[in-house]
């Protein structure tokens, strides 16, 4: 049999709907304008969010709080109804995070955010589909940069990308629209609707009002029918998202089960999967009627823990929809797995069948839902199977399959980054050269050990004195050169270092007393942390893999503490969708005195460089002094003005001159001239 890890009907693109998910601001207008919801839109917007989701009125459910953040329901303000969501951040240490990095969460990473459902309980999409969102913001005290974005999650619940929208500031006195959105990359099962924002302090509250899900042009929903069967359950389940799943019913043979799990990943409905029925035939759920049903199934495997173990096919209505599902190997143990497909339905009777390959199939939920009008193709004739990209024509039906793709990072750019030029750090002139010997992670053990022609997986932790790391190359998630506190005299030179697409928040060098020189550092969540008696020059610190999901600040280098600080002739695109600086200098952790910052090439963020002292706040550790920005050039590839707010903030305190535009038309002129620039 040819393996089809999953089937899902689509329309052409010519017949595709854009689809708006989001938070829409029909009820404030109604209010403000006198008119009914039905008035303003010509028929109110069928909302697909489910209830809990629509208004906060009853509270937080179907919301969680991004990163560090916490949610609570405000009477007031409200941009429509009696109740909004109150956003507040916070700094306690994150349970995705390593217990070693607590000290650093505590004084940067606080973080802002809310997010509908994730992972596979999140909101159904369809690869191809293009989907937007929007949000009502609000600040309580201090207005800050604020986002919203659409997350895609795949059929194991694993995070894609991300289609962000704009950054816009919030305001305190009136209510702020964001919008995003973007087109659901292929394997694409659910999508989330995130809210954030950059920049906040411990405690800082925002607010976000009006959850609403809908087709723009006022169609119907995208379900109009639905049943939901929990495998195995005794008594009806309502989940966290507010649809409930009735007990087991219309299956043919097998038995029920409970399970060796305690908790299942990727879902918030933890219960629906951790019951399922095994070894049973069929399902039968009674339809309304002939019409075009949406069928998801749920999985969990609790009992194996390697592949092979189990395998079984899944028919509708006597077609093969599911060739050789292999939970384990698609998703891993105790993790949610979701399956989709359309099919149509001539008898008012929908037959699901399951067929062992290897053990008994084994079934958590059932989902049948009626499709969106549109949504399915059928020809007479020929079928039409697609996966990936490949099309071939064999046989009667319409169906295309759906593999998972790699994690991809959505960026909001005015134009592409070109590669950097021969004089300034690329990826000829920075990074390793020669035969590089393969090895695991490596601890040192002596002070002046040296480090040199050995390509790593996994990472290098300095607990000595004088250590030098020359021509290697490392591969794994941050901090991927880990230097203990308590050394010095660290030298990493001609190095390249390869986040891969797993991300992480914690910086790829960490913290203090090194010189990072002639590196190549990409795929990485945060880049070098400099934090006193650093030396960072002629690096190339490019293509961030950005982390939102786990609440991104994210910075190509950042100083928090320290004395003694010189960053020079790097080359710094940080094109993170939440970038938050090319250079990031604070005191959020303590004071921070004699910084050089010099003949850069930078781009991104919300500003490109932040100068660590601002003239109307402090952070812990005061006012950064004695901070020199010079000579440095600002690229315009990702925004107009360089960051998407400025070139430069924070600065009430340093010296700055010499600094120009680097690209684009105003190429050499003084960084002024792109405040006069519309903000992209």
């Amino acid at each position: 049999m040819h393996h089809t890890p999953s089937t899902l009907s689509v329309a052409p693109i010519s017949a595709r709907r854009r689809t708006l998910i989001g938070l829409l601001v029909a009820g404030l207008l109604a209010v403000t304008l006198g008119a009914s919801v039905g008035e303003l839109w010509g028929a109110a917007p069928p909302n697909l969010l489910t209830g809990d989701q629509q208004t906060f009125e009853q509270g937080v459910q179907g919301w969680v709080g991004g990163g560090t953040s916490a949610l609570s329901i405000a009477t007031s303000p409200t941009a429509h109804g009696a109740k909004a969501l109150a956003v507040t951040a916070g700094k306690a240490p994150s349970p995705d995070l390593p217990a070693d990095a607590n000290w650093f969460l505590r004084f940067v990473l606080s973080n802002s955010g809310a997010e509908t459902l994730p992972g596979v309980a999140g909101i159904p999409v369809t690869p191809g589909w293009h989907y937007d969102g929007r949000a009502q913001v609000r600040a309580e005290t201090t207005r800050r940069v604020a986002r919203c974005g659409v997350n895609w999650y795949d059929r194991a619940g694993q995070w894609m990308s991300v289609s962000p929208g704009p950054m816009q500031h919030d305001a305190t006195g009136s209510w702020t629209t964001l919008t995003c959105g973007g087109e659901a990359p292929a394997g694409a099962v659910t999508a989330s609707v995130r809210v954030y924002f950059f920049g906040v302090r411990t405690g800082e509250v925002h607010y976000v009002d009006e959850a609403w899900l809908s087709t723009p042009d006022g169609a119907a929903p995208a379900s109009t029918y639905a049943t939901r069967i929990s495998s195995g359950g005794t008594t009806a389940y309502t989940a966290p998202s507010g649809v409930t799943f009735v007990a087991d019913q219309g299956f043919r043979g097998g038995e029920a089960t409970g399970t060796l799990a305690t908790a299942v990943a990727a879902t918030t409905a933890d219960p629906l999967y951790v019951k399922h029925r095994w070894g049973m035939s069929n399902y039968v759920v009674p339809v309304p009627g002939k019409a075009t049903y949406r069928v998801r199934l749920h999985f969990a495997e609790t009992v194996f823990t390697a592949p092979g173990k189990r395998v079984f096919d899944v028919t509708a209505e006597g077609v093969r929809r599911i060739d050789d599902l292999d939970v384990f190997a698609t998703a891993g143990a105790d993790r949610a797995l979701v399956e989709q497909f359309d099919v149509q339905v001539a008898d008012g009777k929908l037959v699901l069948g399951f067929t062992s390959e290897i053990e008994d199939p084994m079934l958590s939920a059932v989902e049948v839902l009626e499709a969106t009008t549109g949504s399915t193709t059928t020809t007479t004739g020929s079928t039409t199977t697609t996966t990936g990209s490949t099309t071939t024509t064999t046989g009667s039906t319409t169906t295309t399959s759906t593999t998972v793709a790699p994690t991809t990072t959505t960026t909001t750019t005015t134009t592409a980054p070109p590669p950097p030029p021969g004089d300034f750090p690329n990826a000829a002139n920075t990074g390793p050269s020669g035969p590089l010997t393969p090895s695991g992670s490596i601890a040192t053990t002596a002070a002046g050990q040296v480090i040199q022609n050995v390509d790593v997986t996994g990472g290098i932790q300095v607990r000595h004195n004088n250590v030098t790391i020359r021509n290697v190359r490392v591969r794994g998630t941050g901090p991927a050169i880990d230097i203990d506190p308590a050394t010095s005299g660290t030298l990493i030179e001609a190095c390249e270092l390869d986040g891969g697409t797993d991300p992480s928040p914690m910086p790829v060098v960490a913290y203090a007393r090194y010189v990072l020189r002639g590196c190549e550092i990409h795929h990485f969540g945060e880049g070098p942390m400099a934090n006193g008696d650093v030396l960072i020059e002629d690096n190339y610190i490019h293509d961030f893999i950005d982390y939102e999901h786990l609440g991104a600040h994210q910075d190509a280098i950042q100083v928090v503490c320290g004395d003694n600080i010189t960053i020079r002739n790097n080359w710094l695109d940080n094109d993170a969708p939440v970038a938050n600086a090319a250079i990031m200098v604070g005191t959020a952790c303590g004071p921070v005195d004699n910084v050089l910052i010099e003949g850069n090439v930078v781009a991104g963020g919300g500003y490109a460089i932040f100068g660590g002292s601002d003239e109307h706040y402090q952070q812990q550790g005061g006012h950064a002094t004695n901070v020199t920005i010079r000579n440095n050039k600002f690229a315009t590839w990702h925004h107009n003005r360089s960051g998407w707010a400025g070139p430069l903030t924070n600065t009430y305190l340093a010296d700055v001159y010499g600094n120009t535009v680097f690209d684009g038309p105003y190429a050499g002129q003084d960084i002024d001239v792109l405040w006069e620039v519309p903000r992209d």
